[in-house]
């Protein structure tokens, strides 16, 4: 069998420094908060148009708390949104 060869040590330090950077952490905070109101407001515009369209003002209050509650759902877990994209 053979060995697993061990880390270089500087290669590991230097990917930690990288992913690390105060730069890099600030975008992706950016690039998430993002993606969590883009999918809030598509899901409660979307709920409300429906609602509204079939039912009337009650009906888009009660479909766009749903689009809230769902697109709240798939802002804070995007993989979830991936997976399900995926298997159909």
């Amino acid at each position: 069998m053979s060995e697993m060869p061990e880390p270089n040590d500087t290669l590991v330090t230097e990917m930690q420094k990288w992913v690390r950077n105060p730069k890099l952490t600030k975008a992706w905070n950016i690039a998430r908060i993002a993606w969590f109101l883009i999918c809030v407001i598509v899901g409660t515009t979307s709920g409300a148009y429906t609602g509204y369209i079939a039912y009337g003002w009650f009906g888009a209050v009660g479909a766009g708390l749903l689009g809230l509650i769902i697109g709240s759902i798939f802002g804070a877990g995007p993989e979830l949104l991936l997976m399900l994209m995926s298997t159909s």
